[in-house]
């Protein structure tokens, strides 16, 4: 491969490169889990379908979901049968922005009993300067003589994803190595 091959290749890899870095944010990372109370439309958590939350507030929260705990956390009435997807299913304010999360999928694990009800599935962070990160989810309700607990937490994935700029880079390598087979052919 002579040097103007070379340095074309080069040029190319380090525009993809600039172009792919900029359009692309970082995916959020650390976990939040959310207390609070509710109300629920049966005495019995067996046969609940839902939960109407009368307050909620952070207990706990690390990496870019660190807030202060005891924040108060907006969220939307939770039917989970029938289930629909929820979007901004709850809203904070952390110390990195708002923070939304879509509830897009849920499984009700089993057993159910009058006194516990555990959920789990997945759905979707949000937060201006990040890609929206799917995440997975946890619900715990337990029902006590005095009333309810329920306890939510949302971790995020920890799939790897490959970066935009080896996606970029490899990229243009591979059409380099196309040109040279293809120059040497001719």
């Amino acid at each position: 491969m002579g040097i103007k091959n070379f340095l074309a290749a080069a040029a190319i890899a380090a525009g993809a490169l600039a172009a792919s870095a900029s359009a692309y944010a970082s995916p959020i990372t650390g976990f939040i889990t959310i207390t609070g109370a509710e109300t629920s439309d049966t005495s019995s958590l067996a046969t609940n379908h839902s939960f109407h939350f009368t307050f909620a507030s952070v207990s706990d929260s690390g990496g870019d979901m660190t807030v202060a705990a005891g924040t108060t956390v907006s969220m939307a009435d939770l039917v989970f049968d029938p289930f629909v997807a929820i979007p901004n299913f709850y809203t904070v304010t952390v110390d990195a922005g708002t923070l939304t999360f879509d509830l897009t999928d849920i499984d009700i694990g089993l057993p159910r009993t009058a006194t516990h009800l555990d959920l789990s599935g997945t759905g979707t962070l949000k937060m201006a300067g990040y890609d929206d990160t799917p995440v997975a989810w946890t619900f715990s309700a337990t029902r006590t003589a005095a009333g309810s607990t329920v306890h939510f937490g949302f971790d995020s994935l920890t799939a790897p994803v490959p970066e935009p700029a080896s996606i970029a880079l490899l990229g243009a390598g591979l059409a380099g190595l196309g040109l040279r087979r293809k120059k040497r052919a001719a």
